[in-house]
């Protein structure tokens, strides 16, 4: 988001953040100039080098980057992370039903 206020000139942003299935996906996509994204991944690519910097999401393999530019028209950047929900689901339901209170068995 600071590099859409600095830089992008954009008059409208939208951000978005979903659960689909086991994928937690987030969004940032920008009207604004948009960028050269070939010189801009050199460049960066060249500091990673020089500094040894990479990326959470690079170290992180249930987690992957898309970066869509094109000059003059905007930017879309979308970050997706696996999240494995079943055994979470499954534990959850299982603490749920020991707490939950016992109906009297008659009244």
């Amino acid at each position: 988001m600071s590099n859409v206020a600095r830089h992008s000139k954009a008059s409208a942003v939208r951000v978005f953040l979903s659960m689909f299935e086991d994928e937690l996906r987030l969004g940032i996509e920008d009207n604004g100039v948009g960028f050269d994204l070939e010189r801009w991944r050199h460049r960066r690519n060249a500091t990673r080098l020089r500094t040894g910097n990479h990326s959470a999401l690079g170290r992180d393999q249930r987690g992957r980057c898309n970066i869509e530019a094109i000059p003059r028209h905007g930017a879309r950047v979308q970050a997706f992370w696996r999240i494995p929900t079943s055994g979470v689901a499954a534990e959850r339901r299982q603490e749920s039903e020991v707490a939950a209170p016992q109906a009297p068995a008659s009244l």
